[in-house]
């Protein structure tokens, strides 16, 4: 068979320049040293079973999986996209890479495409997880966030595929572990890079001086904030990172998202799990433009106003009322310290 090269794949498959990021991190990569085997049908049903995907997704999965032969630019960036999460298994510090949807044009194939780098790589994924321990239960909470994901994207487009696969991808690299109601990613501390203001973190010390370890908090959709509930995830969390990634130096838990929006104040009241979750941090000066966020989150939906016109919830009215007065969200982020044992 000839040689595929990235060039090759992106003229074939209508990569344009937004996936010279994935091609350049899969080009360096390089071809793994045994071949990725095709999954029999079994296989892969079994697979995305173990992770809760629907069978409406998993029959479309079956149906698109690519043939070494019939499909070689597809099977590239398979083969090539499972080596380099395999790669980079466990390394935090590892470049994360660019994930973006495939092209529109190619249909249920691209749309699974994230489903069958998914299945292929999990084997890996939990092996690594064995390897070091990590307890079952936590292993499987967190790898089945994928059927979130496939759940999320069906609601919103009406067909199979991944929400956020870059998101998926994080969590088959084994940089993120789901304990109870939240996520959290360990990583080491980037203040240039991670808060808006850099100086904050200077004048705080031990625990936010650049390299020291900490853990980024995430909130995955489907379940009410319930505020024990969060307290109860800070709580494992420290439990186990401690256990099974021992730092000398872990003080904090940090989290950037537009719930810590303090504008949502004006609307929802002191007793609502939202601002009791955003109460629980420290807020850092500065943030970003979050409205699709916002709408996406609220609504899932992409466009400039809700699916339904009429909001159902307090919050769905307090964000339209927001925007229609010309005013915007943002991206903010926090901390806060890690629940002492």
């Amino acid at each position: 068979m000839t040689e595929v090269r990235s060039e090759r794949v992106a003229e074939v498959l209508g990569l344009d320049e937004a996936y010279d990021n994935l091609l350049q991190t899969l080009d360096a990569a390089g071809p793994p040293a045994e071949p990725l085997d095709p999954l029999s049908d079994g296989e892969l049903r079994a697979r995305l079973r173990s992770v809760w995907c629907s069978e409406e997704t998993i029959a479309d999965a079956v149906a698109t999986w690519p043939d070494p032969g019939k499909d070689p630019e597809r099977w590239w960036l398979l083969e090539r996209a499972r080596h380099y999460l395999t790669s980079v298994l466990g390394d935090i510090d590892a470049y994360g890479g660019s994930w973006p949807q495939l092209p529109d044009p190619l249909g249920p194939p691209g749309r699974c495409f994230y489903l069958h780098v998914y299945a292929a790589t999990l084997p890996a994924t939990r092996a690594w997880h064995q390897s070091r321990g990590i307890p079952d239960d936590v292993s499987w909470a967190t790898l089945r966030d994928v059927s979130r994901h496939e759940a999320i994207h069906r609601r919103i487009y009406g067909t199979t595929g991944i929400d956020s696969p870059g998101w998926m991808m994080i969590h088959l690299r084994g940089a993120i572990f789901e304990l109870g109601r939240l996520q959290f990613a360990p990583f080491h501390f980037r203040p240039e890079a991670d808060w808006p203001d850099a100086t904050v973190a200077a004048a705080l010390g031990e625990g936010f001086r650049p390299g020291d370890a900490a853990l980024d908090v995430h909130i995955p959709a489907g379940d009410r904030l319930d505020f024990q509930a969060c307290e109860d995830s800070y709580r494992k969390a420290k439990s186990f990172f401690d256990e099974y990634f021992p730092s000398p130096v872990r003080r904090v838990a940090t989290c950037t998202s537009w719930l810590l929006d303090d504008q949502l104040a004006e609307f929802l009241p002191e007793t609502s799990n939202i601002i009791r979750f955003q109460r629980g941090f420290t807020l850092v000066p500065g943030g970003r433009d979050a409205d699709e966020g916002v709408r996406r989150f609220v609504f899932l939906n992409r466009g400039n106003t809700a699916p339904d016109p009429t909001p159902r919830t307090l919050l769905e009215r307090g964000v339209l009322a927001h925007f229609a007065a010309g005013r915007h969200f943002f991206w903010r982020t926090g901390w806060r310290d890690l629940v002492p044992e």
